[in-house]
């Protein structure tokens, strides 16, 4: 197993997509669904944030260099 782990990670892929692999792998090592889709609840409500603040900052930054 940790040689196809390990064949996996030097795969080409964009580093948000091994992020969330690890984020899901982490959501169901704790063993209960519940659990798990409450974790990954979590984790994408995390990112739907992180986004949005990210798309507003950059809007504004875009808005204060055309004023």
């Amino acid at each position: 197993m940790s040689q196809i782990t390990f064949a996996i990670r030097h795969a080409p892929q964009s580093e948000w997509l091994f992020r969330w692999q690890a984020t899901i792998i982490a959501a169901f090592a704790g063993g209960s669904l519940t659990a798990a889709l409450l974790n990954l609840g979590a984790a994408v409500a995390l990112a739907v944030t992180r986004s949005t603040f990210s798309h507003v900052s950059a809007a504004r930054g875009r808005a204060d260099r055309h004023a």
